[in-house]
């Protein structure tokens, strides 16, 4: 609702822009140019174009520095795309638009001295639970108890069938204690510890 709401406010103040002779922006320019030449309105193409950049998860900055990077490479001139967020996924995705690896260096990668990790799914029986634990598999996530206690929650990635994402620590009274957080490539990235009124 509030992404809707959100995208039909910006795509009225571009067209409103557009109308009062303000001119568009280098982002609205796109859709100004497919609203000349199709019938729709800016407005409504610039509310298809977000929905689009948004859907895609990747800005044209992006593309093009995955585009630049394999260039390099096709020459045999190397280089890497260098990226600071923290991104558990960051290697699936650069797996999906065809980049390798070791064309990819993210800082926190770097510091982590995870850089070249190999890929090794995990899935729950991987994580070597207590025999007496019981798991009950649920489509997004286990739950993992011992007797009548829930000791932890283990969540998959989306879009995979039981792939480890997280694995979250509850006390006897179903409190957030704390919550390893797993990387793309099967290994605990890093630990959030919560305090008792749930927040870390």
């Amino acid at each position: 609702m509030t992404l809707a709401c959100g995208l039909t406010l910006m795509a009225m103040a571009v067209a409103l822009s557009k109308l009062a002779g303000l001119g568009t922006s280098p982002i609205s320019s796109i859709p100004n140019v497919v609203s000349l030449m199709t019938p729709l309105t800016i407005g409504q193409v610039t509310m298809v174009f977000m929905v689009i950049l948004i859907l895609q998860k990747n800005s044209s900055v992006e593309h093009t520095a995955i585009d630049r990077v394999k260039l390099f490479n096709r020459y045999q001139t190397p280089a890497k795309i260098v990226t600071k967020m923290y991104d558990r996924l960051l290697h699936r995705t650069i797996d999906d638009f065809g980049v390798k690896s070791d064309e990819v260096l993210n800082m926190f990668d770097f510091f982590q001295g995870t850089a070249t990790v190999p890929t090794k799914v995990m899935h729950t029986e991987d994580l070597h639970l207590p025999t007496e634990y019981a798991i009950q598999v649920g489509a997004n996530f286990s739950v993992i108890s011992n007797g009548d206690d829930i000791i932890e929650n283990v969540g998959f990635i989306p879009g995979t069938i039981g792939r480890v994402f997280y694995q979250e620590y509850v006390d006897n009274q179903g409190n957030l204690l704390s919550t390893d957080l797993w990387d793309w490539r099967g290994f605990k990235s890093s630990t959030q510890y919560f305090g008792q009124n749930g927040k870390w």
